[in-house]
């Protein structure tokens, strides 16, 4: 396994780019040879965002949802 960056350091670099709070988080796991973690954000006005983002570098690789 790759060294991975622990979750709580992915979080952070989240709340960088979106206001809120993780609401849950999976993984790390494997998707496509790429370590990632699926995290479910809210937002302060109530959106629920599903975050996907590496694992080893912490890059935010896709945002879902926000209806």
């Amino acid at each position: 396994m790759p060294r991975l960056l622990p979750l709580g350091a992915v979080l952070a670099g989240i709340a960088q780019q979106f206001p809120g709070h993780h609401l849950d988080a999976d993984g790390p796991f494997e998707r496509g040879g790429r370590w990632i973690y699926r995290v479910k954000w809210l937002t302060p006005d109530g959106r629920v965002l599903i975050i996907f983002a590496d694992a080893q570098s912490g890059q935010i690789l896709s945002v879902n949802g926000g209806r």
